[in-house]
């Protein structure tokens, strides 16, 4: 029997989670490990496999914060890219997730959003894709601790 995916979320905290069954076998690892974008840590990467006795049922778990572009519902609509810092200064990924979004998209992002912004912050972050040379960074509340979100502006 072929793997069978039973989930690809990503969850409000940021976190992008993948489950694989597969009946009489290991799932193929190196198959979904491969879902993950380049741009996410592969010491980041959660992987549990699983076998379920007397039905031969395994499921693998993998899991990783997001690098990536999403649509975003609710609120602030429309595309954007989630980056999760992992300890990078919130200006670097900034930087990161804009050139991620442009890359992604052909448009520049119009604001940077965080949970929290840091002490002292007020001004714009500074990111290279814009020809402004600048993006605003905002408070968002929903936003993922640890994360900044990249949202979109038009056309480049």
């Amino acid at each position: 029997m072929d793997d069978v995916l039973m989930a690809n979320d990503l969850t409000r905290y940021g976190l992008r989670r993948v489950h694989v069954m597969r009946m009489g076998a290991r799932p193929e690892r190196e198959r979904w490990l491969a879902l993950a974008p380049g741009e996410v840590d592969l010491d980041d990467m959660s992987v549990i496999e699983t076998r379920e006795d007397g039905l031969d049922v395994w499921h693998l778990h993998v899991c990783w914060h997001a690098r990536e572009l999403v649509k975003l519902e609710g609120g602030e609509q429309g595309m954007a890219v989630m980056w999760y810092l992992g300890g990078q200064p919130v200006r670097l990924g900034v930087d990161c997730a804009a050139t991620l979004f442009n890359m992604r998209t052909g448009r520049l992002p119009r604001a940077a959003l965080i949970g929290k912004l840091p002490r002292g912050t007020v001004a714009g972050v500074m990111v290279a894709v814009s020809p402004a040379g600048e993006i605003p960074l905002r408070e968002a509340g929903w936003a993922p601790k640890g994360f900044v979100v990249v949202v979109d502006g038009g056309e480049a």
